[in-house]
């Protein structure tokens, strides 16, 4: 199963529209930071199942802040990050995800989702899969953030692969 990761898409849905018509996933996440896209996007491929949280610039929506999926016998958490302190890998790795990587262990999850950073990291630890597909968004603030990225994440009952892609 092929799925595509987005996240801080920040109004740019077009650029998700044409991602997704060339790498015909199976499913799609959007991490938030905007849940408005990830719905827009949904209208626009309703046959393909998608998975969408809420990020720290989103109104309430009716949506989550997380969301836990079980696939092929894994656990994923789907989350933006924000609520978890996530930072910039500046500050170091163990700075930008120590919050989230207990959490997964303490609830046995085997991939965590997350995004708010605007930078692609993939990471494994302990057996503990840890995805931040970048920014997907290209109207905002480009110049500050350098190329929009994106995640795939190939699944099947024995294999996990997962990648950043640059659009």
């Amino acid at each position: 199963m092929k799925i595509l990761v987005f996240s801080d898409s920040h109004t740019d849905v077009g650029t998700m529209r044409d991602i997704t018509g060339k790498e015909q996933p199976e499913m799609i996440f959007h991490l938030g930071d905007h849940y408005a896209d990830a719905q827009a996007l949904g209208g626009l491929y309703p046959d393909i199942p998608l998975h969408h949280v809420l990020g720290n610039t989103d109104d309430d929506y009716g949506g989550k802040a997380e969301q836990l999926l079980e696939l092929f016998g894994k656990t994923f958490l789907l989350t933006h990050g924000d609520l978890f302190d996530v930072t910039k890998a500046g500050s170091g790795a163990a700075a930008l995800f120590a919050k989230l990587f207990l959490y997964g262990k303490q609830k046995g999850i085997d991939m965590i989702f997350f995004g708010h950073t605007h930078e692609p990291f993939i990471y494994c630890c302990d057996g503990l899969w840890l995805m931040n597909p970048g920014r997907i968004g290209r109207k905002a603030r480009q110049a500050a953030y350098g190329v929009a990225t994106y995640g795939i994440l190939n699944i099947s009952e024995n294999q996990l692969r997962c990648e950043i892609v640059e659009v």
